[in-house]
């Protein structure tokens, strides 16, 4: 099965089923994105990886009762879920 030619919402139902295939094709979608993303806040490279692997950890982890609603777009839950982990590194941090 070619994962590159799935849709993210493909992917996300496939992971569901514990498929690590496609796991890994979101992994491989998004990781840098993220990162791209949490670097630019936190300016720094160590706390921006930690950030990206625990909240795709955390995703896998909890993949059997999550339920992406962000107009199925997986991308955007990816971020909103970023975006709440960058304000609790924030407020941690202060």
């Amino acid at each position: 099965m070619n994962y590159k030619l799935k849709s993210d919402i493909e992917l996300w139902e496939s992971c569901k089923q514990d498929d690590i295939p496609a796991y890994n094709e979101l992994f491989d979608r998004y990781a840098k994105m993220l990162y791209r993303q949490t670097i630019s806040y936190v300016k720094n490279e160590v706390d921006a990886e930690e950030l990206v692997m625990d909240l795709l950890l955390s995703i896998w982890e909890k993949r059997s009762h999550l339920h992406i609603d962000s107009g199925k777009n997986v991308r955007a839950y990816f971020m909103l879920e970023m975006r709440s982990r960058l304000i609790n590194y924030f407020q941690k941090k202060s």
